[in-house]
Order: structure tokens, then sequence, then C-alpha cells
């Protein structure tokens, strides 16, 4: 094996190589708090949208991937996909036809990797669809067309629920199973959704902040940032304590929670 590693040091397209870490996952009226408009033919301030869609990408790396059939990702009057894009809809042979992703004009890519799991462990979908709700919910946050009248189980925090961009196309990348994201499945990523063609890559995945040169998401936010690719993270969840923010690479715009002016009460 040490032989191997270091005839693969020396091939000029391997950068380095570390050991694959296991990471963990990061976690409606926000959007009005900051100011953001409602729907998706609204403008940005300085920033033109056309009417009922955007060529705007976000490359979204997530845990359970996505479920195609919510409200929140209706193509209903958007635009045919931009023709730069290169990404796919992957679903393994035999997936049984009733779980299989399709991809339309919002969720335009939808891919899945899962080296680091054994071969034999046992996981709900065997291709881009989500398990627990995760990779959903983030689609839906980032760029979710509007949708009245939702609440979280029976009438908490009732209202309408929409993305901060709901012009924007969504590319889901699946990176984590068991609510467990493997290294070596997020290069993979990452590798895939620049070659896509994303324009923004969001990941809510971290862990405790290692050197940069063995760190998977800040080595290919780097390589994101060089080709123009905007990317942002999660900084964890755990709380106001010394040093607890994850990814802090300064190429990365790092996202933590905050407070608003909303109180919910059962």
């Amino acid at each position: 094996m040490l032989t191997l590693l270091l005839f693969l040091t020396e091939m000029p397209e391997v950068l380095s190589i570390f050991p694959s870490r296991t990471l963990e996952l990061q976690t409606t009226r926000s959007w009005d708090f900051l100011g953001l408009p409602r729907t998706p033919q609204a403008a940005l301030p300085g920033i033109a949208i056309p009417t009922g869609s955007s060529d705007v990408i976000i490359g979204i790396l997530d845990t359970a991937g996505i479920w195609p059939e919510s409200k929140s990702f209706d193509d209903t009057g958007m635009a045919p996909v931009p023709a730069r894009w290169n990404g796919a809809c992957e679903n393994a042979p035999g997936t049984n036809a009733s779980v299989v992703v399709h991809c339309n004009k919002k969720i335009v890519g939808a891919k899945y990797y899962r080296a680091g799991l054994s071969p034999n462990a046992s996981i709900a979908y065997s291709n881009p669809r989500d398990f627990a709700g995760h990779g959903t919910g983030v689609s839906a946050i980032a760029a979710g067309m509007p949708v009245k009248n939702v609440s979280m189980e029976d009438g908490l925090a009732q209202g309408d629920a929409r993305g901060g961009f709901p012009a924007a196309r969504i590319a889901m990348y699946k990176v984590c199973w068991g609510f467990q994201c493997y290294d070596i499945d997020i290069v993979a990523a990452l590798d895939d959704a620049i070659n896509d063609g994303v324009d923004i890559i969001s990941l809510s995945i971290g862990d405790d902040p290692v050197v940069y040169s063995v760190d998977s998401i800040a080595i290919g936010a780097y390589h994101a940032i060089e080709r123009g690719i905007v990317v942002s993270c999660a900084c964890g969840n755990s709380g106001r304590v010394p040093g607890s923010v994850t990814n802090v690479a300064p190429w990365i715009f790092t996202v933590g929670a905050s407070s608003i002016d909303r109180k919910v009460t059962p």
C-alpha cells in the first residue's frame, strides 16, 4: 500500500493524498426579514431576473438527496434548462419506478455518491431520493418556489414557504448516508458540480476544523472559486462555544444562524 501511495503522489494529476474523514450534517420568515423578494419574477437589487426563471444553478451537496415531487420544485413557467448545463439525473439500474428521481426545469440534476459506504450497508434509497428531509429542506430554503398555506405538523408556524432565490435552478449531489458524509464522496461531488456547470455550491456539512491540506471541503471549494463559483457552507451546530465554527477556509462564505423578529409558540 505504501508503494502505491508513493507512486500516486508522483503523478502530475494528483494534488494530494489524505485519509477520508467522516463529516456530519449541519443545519420562512427569514427571507422577509432579509428583505428578499417574494416572487421568482421579482428582481434582487441590481440584478435583473427573467420572468419565471433564472439561469443561476445552485449545486447542493447534502444528505438525503431531494424529494422532487415537492411543490417547492414545481417548474411551471420556467424557461428551458441552460444549454451550458452538463449535469444529469442518475438512478441505479433497477431502481423501483416509484422512487426514481426525475429532473425538470427546476431540478436540473441529481446525483448520488456512496464510495464511503460499506457495500453491504442498509440504505433507504440507492439513488438521489431523499430519505430524511434535510436535503429537500436545504434545497427549498435556497431556491424553493413559493408554496402557500404550509405549516409544521398541526399548524405550527403556518404561512407561505419560499426559497431565498426562487428563480434559481437546483442540482442535488447526495453525499451523505445515515447523516454521515464521507470525504471521498464529497470530493467526487465537488469535482462533478464544478464540471457540470453550477454557479453556486452550498454545503450544510462540516466537522472540527483541520489544516486545509487535508480538508476536503476547503480543497474542493478552492478549485470552485478558481472557476468563479461561489461556495457557501454552514458554520456548525455547536452553539456559542469558542472555536466551534467549522468550514473556516477564508475563500468560503461561512454562514451561521442568528436571531430574527419571530417567535414560534405552540
